[in-house]
């Protein structure tokens, strides 16, 4: 009876999957549509294979492989030439058909329901009386440390179970323990969350009066933690460990540090830097402000710092209540010893706090109104506000207009004028790394749990970021660059960032825990982050707009085939099982906490169940998307190392050695990988300098590359070409690629769904001269307008940053460019205020800039055409 009802089991998920298989429709043509949805699979056997994948396995919005059906042997992954890796995005947004991530916590008192507590946007869910999952007690491997998942197997009725990353066979605990069926699954398997999918989420809580909870192994250490009576109660923060967290944590600090040159003043930089930070304090769903201690400092070559707190006696605050706080400000002259004279980031009001902040940003602009100081003690200012941190950490956000010139980790002048060189230019930047003077001051901050997100916008001329790199790179932020920085056009892009940085979902002091399988090993980990290990990584600052690409390979000694069991560890199997064991896992566990205070862990696994046997099975289950981030990750490593030279070499062989090995046949399966490459090498980021790209720049979209999570990287390998086509031009019968995927209101006032018409190939022939024409990369939107066309490209880029009126142009070619612009802007699921690049005409001079970014030809000055392209490299040597 057993094995009868094994076999009817097998035959339903054989349906199942062949049902899969009949829904994945083939591909459209390397354009596809303009809606980008997350590729799984570049080639229609692939798709068949994500489609018949294990579920259980965390969705792709959160892991997703470089090959679905990694191959066991090491041989075949070598002779393939296709890098082996994950881009792990651990605070995505998740989508509607995936649902929330499931929480649950541990050290709560049994409770009967588990309703959901409304949330604002971004914020991590909440539940109103959570049961109690496992107990005071964290379900982990003894061995590995991992955390139990869908892929163990129950031996024993369910009183042993055997880890799925290393074998290892370990007794279960009458308190978790249940039956198991005939099939070997238990029997509560609908009631555990962490056992039916592969993304879940941990409240570690405390309650008052309590013990701490007993975890097995935490993410700080190797052990299980005594339980210690508190001998009296006081307030405990969360530790990194992820231990427990309290009722009464110490609120996050964050520090607003702007620029008050007379650069910074002429460019309108402070001005809008205090516009945009008092317009998200007033805003109640800026969720970084929320419970947030904040401070203030301006800096030119002096320190201006602000006190914000302790303004009024507290007996006297109910009678001054008509009277608002007006805040200090303290001149610190010496910035080679810097310290705080005041306590410019104590709460004991909060109301009080925020009128006081409120009222120094007001006055800024008057304040620095005449001033002529002209230079930048930026570094004195970073270690200053370090200082005002406690144990918990926070966040810097900095505004400056200039690099340091003044005080600690200035430069002379004259090696920024090396680094303006025409040498200096073709050999790309060089980012600073841990052992210069900004990195060991990035180590220090990222160690306090700081992190720092930069808003660089010199007026003109050099500012080194390849220097200012190792703050934002070692601390978890993000660097945002606004060249040649003017008020009126960049002030409304500043501020969305801005506001997205505040907004969206976040945890501060993380740690990322990443576990292979046995077999296999962590080779390779980039992102923004401190490396306290290959596979420990310290993220003071983990938010969503975050990813990492993690590279593995097989070890030494390859297993033969899927996870062997531990010699000496694991007792002899049932009789009778229907558990496969999957030949590769990966789990990848953050530990954070959050804006209330609370210590929680993520833990996300994913398994293949079977391996590729062969390089053209390796080819079919590639995703290009994954592969060309690995790829151009190590390219920046060579840029860093060496020059930009170097890294497009690195560029062109790597996939070279991948077409040849996999050969002529699988040419239309790797065709999107070497689409994106080309599109790699043709971009701003790896280009050969022409003189359009400088240090700058190219510094900061090699930060941003590092760093962004998949489904914002790929549109800047792969742009976007999309017509404008009013309604009454539009044909029939015309594809339509229906909602926007991720669609969502833009703040454009539109808040019904937006459909995005087809993108057409990245090719001078999708060009008519009775069209117009918009290029989306992903974060710029460019415009190309034909002759016949009755619009002017500066009316039009008036009326899509919002200071025209659509109704000033009468006719059809402007509302369906401004309706095409808001729906590209809609479809961005963070967001993003997307920048506006040139808008040229048919025959005017600054048409190459548009025509370069058509990767599918070749122009003057850059690489062969897509076509030309994919046959060089087929060949023995390719003249790429």
């Amino acid at each position: 009876q057993q094995q009868q009802q094994q076999q009817q089991q097998q035959q339903q998920q054989q349906q199942q999957q062949q049902q899969q298989l009949l829904a994945v429709q083939p591909p459209g043509p390397l354009g596809g549509p303009a809606a980008h949805p997350p590729e799984c699979a570049t080639s229609f056997a692939a798709a068949s294979a994500a489609a018949a994948s294990d579920l259980r396995s965390a969705p792709p919005c959160f892991l997703r492989p470089s090959v679905l059906r990694p191959p066991v042997h090491a041989s075949v992954r070598r002779a393939s030439r296709i890098p082996m890796g994950f881009a792990v995005h651990p605070m995505a947004e998740t989508p509607a058909d995936v649902g929330e991530v499931p929480c649950l916590s541990v050290g709560w008192q049994q409770s009967s329901g588990c309703d959901a507590v409304p949330t604002l946007p971004g914020e991590f869910p909440k539940v109103a009386e959570p049961p109690v999952l496992l107990g005071r007690r964290l379900m982990r491997c003894k061995t590995c440390k991992a955390y139990i998942n869908p892929f163990v197997q129950w031996q024993s009725s369910g009183r042993r179970w055997v880890c799925s990353l290393c074998g290892t066979a370990q007794g279960t605990p009458n308190m978790y323990w249940a039956s198991t069926d005939a099939l070997g699954q238990r029997v509560d398997l609908q009631e555990r969350p962490e056992l039916r999918g592969g993304f879940v989420e941990y409240i570690i809580r405390e309650v008052p009066g309590a013990s701490k909870p007993e975890i097995t192994g935490g993410l700080g250490h190797t052990g299980r933690q005594k339980t210690q009576p508190q001998k009296q109660p006081q307030q405990r923060t969360a530790t990194s460990s992820g231990s427990c967290a309290t009722p009464n944590p110490t609120p996050p600090s964050i520090f607003f540090l702007i620029d008050a040159s007379k650069s910074a003043i002429e460019s309108g930089l402070l001005h809008t830097a205090a516009s945009a930070i008092g317009e998200a304090v007033r805003s109640e769903s800026s969720l970084g402000l929320r419970k947030t201690r904040m401070g203030l400092i301006t800096f030119d070559t002096t320190l201006h710092c602000y006190q914000l707190a302790h303004l009024r006696p507290r007996s006297a605050a109910a009678d001054a209540s008509d009277c608002p706080p007006q805040p200090r400000m303290v001149v610190v002259p010496d910035v080679s010893e810097v310290y705080l004279p005041l306590p410019v980031c104590a709460m004991e009001d909060e109301t009080e706090e925020k009128s006081a902040l409120l009222a120094a940003l007001d006055a800024l602009p008057e304040s620095f109104r005449d001033t002529c100081v002209q230079g930048s003690c930026l570094g004195a200012a970073l270690k200053a506000a370090m200082l005002a941190f406690g144990p918990n950490g926070g966040k810097i956000v900095v505004f400056a207009a200039s690099s340091p010139s003044v005080g600690e980790f200035s430069k002379p002048h004259g090696c920024y004028a090396a680094m303006q060189s025409a040498a200096a230019r073709e050999a790309g930047p060089r980012r600073a790394g841990k052992e210069s003077p900004l990195g060991g001051l990035a180590t220090q901050l990222a160690n306090a749990k700081v992190s720092v997100e930069c808003f660089a916008a010199p007026k003109e001329g050099f500012m080194d970021l390849a220097g200012l790199s190792p703050l934002p790179r070692f601390t978890g932020g993000d660097l945002h660059y606004f060249p040649d920085f003017v008020a009126a056009r960049d002030a409304a892009r500043l501020q969305a960032e801005l506001s997205r940085v505040l907004r969206r979902r976040q945890g501060r002091a993380a740690e990322l825990r990443l576990r292979v399988s046995r077999g296999w090993k962590v080779s390779k980990v980039h992102g923004h982050f401190l490396t306290k290990k290959l596979n420990h990584l310290l993220v003071a600052n983990c938010h969503e707009d975050q990813g990492f690409l993690v590279s593995v390979e097989p070890e030494d000694t390859p297993l033969a085939g899927g996870n062997k069991p531990a010699p000496g560890k694991n007792p002899a199997p049932l009789a009778f099982s229907s558990f496969k064991p999957p030949c590769f896992v990966l789990q990848v566990a953050l530990s954070f906490t959050d804006a209330d205070g609370l210590r929680r862990v993520r833990v996300f696994t994913w398994a293949a169940s079977s391996p590729s046997r062969s390089i053209a099975d390796v080819a079919l289950c590639t995703d290009a998307a994954v592969v060309a981030a690995l790829l151009a990750v190590r390219a920046l490593d060579d840029g860093d190392a060496s020059d930009l030279t170097g890294a497009r070499s690195r560029l062109q062989q790597e996939c070279q050695q991948i077409a040849q090995a996999c050969g002529p046949n699988c040419q239309e399966a790797l065709s999107p990988l070497h689409l994106r490459v080309l599109g790699m090498l043709k971009s701003a980021a790896f280009r050969a300098s022409s003189g359009d790209v400088g240090p700058d720049l190219r510094a900061a979209l090699w930060s941003r590359l590092e760093a962004l999570p998949i489904d914002q990287l790929d549109p800047y390998l792969r742009p976007a070409l999309l017509p404008a086509l009013p309604p009454t031009l539009q044909q029939p019968g015309a594809p339509d690629a229906g909602p926007a995927a991720g669609g969502r209101p833009c703040g454009c006032g539109h808040e019904e769904p937006h459909s995005l018409p087809w993108c057409l190939p990245l090719a001078r022939s999708s060009l008519s001269p009775d069209g117009v024409y918009l290029l989306d990369d992903g974060e710029t939107i460019s415009a190309w307008i034909g002759r016949d066309v009755p619009l002017d490209p500066w009316s039009l880029w008036q009326l899509l940053c919002g200071a025209g009126d659509v109704r000033q142009h009468q006719g059809p070619w402007a509302e369906a460019c401004v309706a095409l612009f808001r729906a590209l802007c809609c479809s961005r699921r963070y967001g993003f205020l997307l920048r506006l690049g040139p808008m040229v005409r048919q025959g005017d001079s600054g048409e190459e800039a548009f025509l370069s970014r058509l990767i599918e030809d070749d122009g003057p000055g850059q690489l062969l055409s897509f076509r030309k392209w994919s046959q060089c490299l087929f060949l023995p040597s390719a003249p790429c």
